[in-house]
């Protein structure tokens, strides 16, 4: 049990008292409006916030939209700052101050290897959690000791993991550091932070850790995640607070993206890897024509409805030649939109969403990979592509755009028009079996770029500079 002070008797106490379980000892309350001061809210005493200093406690937690103003306000009558937490803080602390550890089932002996710890976003089937993961693997697979650590997990996806043989430590506070975590994170030689949500974490134990902050978003993101940054924590929002991180993006997308918010703080990128699967084999159902897939969630961002558009500028004997296959969920708005759409053209499958497991079986029968997205720092489904050995089309507005060479390795086209969509997909079915060869090519871009020994590679020269070891 701690003692805390509460600073705030409005709308975020109504919140604080949905998530208090009663473990903490709560000293008093403090409030900025005097008539408040000597009255009792919820039978806590309210006082003037300049008799903090007469008081013992361990925290004070800031319940309010102007938290900021408030540490600044506490720091000014003389309380430490590390005694200082925003009601989010609070939040995710009281959510789990332990950590729970699943430790590798065959662990090696390599206690002299170097130490790498990998802070993610929640652990799932996405893809910012495949890359922490495969980041893990790479880095272990050239000798270093790697732990994984995220806020939590999906309960599925830790049993997979363990199979993998990583070790992974679920700390709930995340990603706020505790100084129960600061103390842990010293038994690692360097920190990779995957993903700008965790942008408290990053700067805070790049305060005596060094810090490889590895950035996905795309713009969209940061509206919420910036944001939500300027709002609680002002002191990160700007490009001095990073000063002590290597910043590095994921494709020069991402990059850019990072550096509307924080000018010049990445100059380079680290892309990467995926898990070559593909056995050569290729199992086709629609023998007489092209397989065409978007593969993703329907959503504006991911624009399905632009494929739609551009096979509709087809001439009618070349729509025949052509299946189009929209697979990922549909359950939102736009995903009705596109299913009215498609009601009438039998040329077009909506599959719904797929598993790893039947994603891997369908890719056997695509032939050609879309990516219509109206803004991907990378595209997953496009390095996927490429791993399979598949003919690509991709949106200029996609990182990927930067490992296509038009009509050699894949397609290109204009994002957002369906004229040159539908230019690309022309060339593609006169080119009919002809554009095996640029499958191949692109299988050779995935070797080149995209391998996991890729990864590991570059991923462990930058983390040796930071160590000042050099390569």
């Amino acid at each position: 049990m701690s003692k805390i002070i509460l600073f705030g008797a409005g709308v975020y106490y109504q919140k604080f008292k949905k998530i208090y379980a009663g473990d903490d000892e709560i000293v008093c309350m403090l409030d900025n409006n005097s008539r408040l001061w000597g009255t009792y809210v919820d039978g806590i005493l309210v006082c003037d916030p300049s008799e903090i200093l007469g008081k013992e406690f361990a925290y004070v937690v800031l319940l309010s939209a102007k938290a900021y103003e408030m540490k600044e306000q506490l720091i000014s009558l003389g309380v430490v700052k590390e005694k200082i937490c925003c009601f989010e803080q609070y939040r995710f602390w009281k959510r789990g101050k332990e950590s729970r550890f699943y430790p590798a089932q065959n662990p090696t002996d390599k206690s002299d290897g170097s130490k790498a710890l990998i802070l993610s976003i929640p652990l799932g089937y996405d893809g910012g959690s495949m890359t922490a993961v495969l980041a893990a693997k790479s880095l272990q697979e050239r000798g270093w000791i790697v732990t994984l650590a995220a806020q939590d997990a999906n309960p599925a996806f830790i049993k997979e993991l363990e199979k993998e043989n990583l070790d992974i430590c679920l700390w709930e506070g995340l990603p706020y550091v505790s100084e129960e975590m600061r103390q842990w994170t010293e038994k690692f030689d360097v920190v990779v932070v995957n993903t700008f949500p965790m942008l408290v974490a990053a700067c805070e134990i790049s305060k005596s850790k060094p810090v490889l902050w590895w950035i996905h978003e795309c713009s969209d993101r940061y509206d919420v995640h910036y944001g939500k940054t300027q709002k609680y924590f002002p002191e990160y929002s700007n490009l001095q607070a990073v000063q002590n991180i290597k910043a590095v993006g994921v494709s020069e997308v991402a990059k850019e993206n990072f550096n509307d918010y924080y000018p010049k703080g990445i100059t380079s990128t680290l892309p990467y890897a995926i898990l070559d699967v593909w056995d050569g084999n290729v199992s086709k159902e629609f023998e007489d024509g092209i397989c065409i897939a978007v593969i993703g969630n329907m959503s504006q961002r991911k624009a399905q409805k632009l494929l739609l558009e551009a096979y509709g500028l087809l001439p009618e004997e070349e729509k025949k030649k052509a299946e189009i296959w929209l697979i990922g969920a549909e359950r939102t708005a736009y995903g009705n939109e596109v299913k009215e759409l498609a009601k009438d053209l039998p040329q077009i499958k909506i599959l719904g969403e797929k598993t790893r497991e039947e994603m891997e079986q369908l890719y056997r029968q695509i032939d050609v990979v879309v990516c219509c997205s109206l803004e991907e720092t990378m595209s997953l489904t496009i390095t996927e592509g490429m791993m399979y050995g598949k003919v690509c089309l991709c949106t200029t507005a996609a990182g990927m755009a930067d490992y296509i060479e038009d009509g050699k390795n894949g397609f290109l086209f204009e994002v957002g028009d369906a004229r040159s969509l539908a230019d690309k997909l022309h060339q593609i079915l006169c080119l009919g079996k002809a554009s095996e060869s640029i499958g191949r090519n692109a299988r050779s871009t995935y070797e080149e770029n995209f391998k996991l020994e890729v990864l590991g590679e570059n991923l462990e020269k930058l983390l040796l500079e930071m160590k000042g070891e050099g390569v």
